[in-house]
């Protein structure tokens, strides 16, 4: 799914840019229904042999001879390679479309400037840029998810420390995600330095203030910061509106 909404941005990019809400709900609610729906099916099968988790394992375990006799090692394998490969096809479109868009912007900034290198043609530049650098995170994103489901499939039933070990690959992967925007994206980075800036120097202000006053004055200073944050959130909420 992410995947397939980088390739429509990119591809009807007014279209993505003025989707409502519901709409939004209902493309992420897809593939969490269809997982729903696939797992209630396939548990109602007797060739499946379902995981479960195992403390003394440190991870999932099952009735591995029957897990890989019955066909469920299989059922996982093809649904894991299916997963692993969809999303390349898409990025890969995704990315031929910049390419292609950008080389016909490219064509008519030279043809209208016929000299030197004008500022239509370093905008036309710096937006490929800027696309190109929202691809890249989602890109990782899919490397490492398929990496970690190649060491989860491989690893899953070597001992306790390599079930361990599983588990912390599988919970990585929603920890990337956020450091990869972070990284990538100058607006996300300039945002929340700003907000631990804001917030470090309001605390600091706050804690002198509040050391160095009396028992009224610092329960006044209480009320009037709870007050000023209630009324910044509320203020955040309207200018989002």
């Amino acid at each position: 799914m992410v995947a397939w909404s980088r390739w429509a941005a990119v591809q009807w990019p007014n279209w993505f840019r003025v989707l409502p809400s519901s709409t939004c709900m209902a493309i992420c609610a897809i593939p969490w229904l269809a997982g729903l729906i696939q797992s209630i099916i396939e548990h109602q099968f007797d060739w499946f042999v379902p995981l479960y988790f195992n403390p003394e394992r440190y991870g999932m375990d099952s009735d591995w001879e029957r897990y890989a006799a019955n066909g469920t090692d299989t059922y996982y394998m093809v649904c894991n390679v299916v997963l692993m490969v969809l999303p390349f096809p898409l990025y890969a479109a995704a990315l031929m479309t910049l390419f292609r868009r950008q080389a016909e912007k490219t064509i008519k900034a030279r043809q209208r400037y016929a000299r030197g290198t004008p500022p239509a043609l370093l905008s036309v530049q710096r937006q490929m840029s800027i696309e190109t650098r929202l691809l890249v995170p989602c890109i990782i994103n899919t490397i490492l998810f398929v990496v970690g489901q190649i060491f989860i499939s491989q690893c899953s039933k070597h001992g306790k420390w390599m079930n361990w070990a599983v588990m912390v690959v599988f919970t990585a992967n929603s920890l990337v995600n956020p450091l990869l925007y972070l990284f990538f994206s100058s607006v996300i980075r300039k945002g929340v330095v700003t907000a631990c800036r804001d917030r470090l120097t309001a605390s600091a202000i706050y804690d002198y203030e509040l050391r160095s006053s009396s028992g009224d004055h610092r329960c006044s200073l209480i009320r009037m910061n709870r007050d000023a944050t209630i009324n910044s959130q509320l203020n955040r909420i309207q200018a989002s509106c």
